[in-house]
């Protein structure tokens, strides 16, 4: 893992406290809070989460996701989150589809970095385990030669 590398980085350093702020053509990091977080099966068999979000100034828009079930359990009514993405604005409502989603965190990392999806494991899980690497790359023994090392 430690010679797969980032394919970008994403700037999650603003966050916004209002919708009405946002800028629908890029992706920004939103504080929201869940009003309403449901489940539903498509016709297609995929499982649909919506969730309904509240900004600071009483705001509302939606969140979208599709075959997430994981979200119903790390998430419910009355959190206060981070949403990252690129908001649209269609069929008269704000809508989030398919963004990041997390709880707010004390030491909250601002630039991240982005890995491709691996044979079915997800990006965000791969830089998850990778920040956990590099908090024990000290431990690694540098099979170089000193006299190489050095050597200008």
């Amino acid at each position: 893992m430690l010679s797969y590398f980032p394919k970008d980085i994403e700037d999650k350093s603003e966050v916004c406290k209002q919708f009405s702020h946002l800028n629908i053509k890029e992706k920004q990091v939103v504080e929201c809070k869940i009003e309403l977080l449901t489940s539903e099966t498509t016709r297609n068999k995929k499982l649909l989460i919506k969730a309904v979000l509240v900004d600071a100034d009483g705001s509302y828009a939606e969140a979208v996701w599709f075959n997430r079930r994981f979200l119903l359990q790390q998430f419910q009514s009355g959190d206060i989150v981070l949403i990252y993405g690129q908001p649209k604005y269609e069929y008269g409502k704000l809508s989030f589809p398919n963004t990041e989603i997390e709880h707010p965190k004390v030491n909250r990392r601002e630039i991240v970095p982005v890995y491709s999806d691996l044979n079915y494991i997800p990006g965000t899980w791969i830089r998850e385990k990778i920040l956990l690497l590099h908090s024990s790359i000290d431990d690694i023994q540098d099979t170089i030669p000193e006299e190489i090392r050095h050597k200008k």
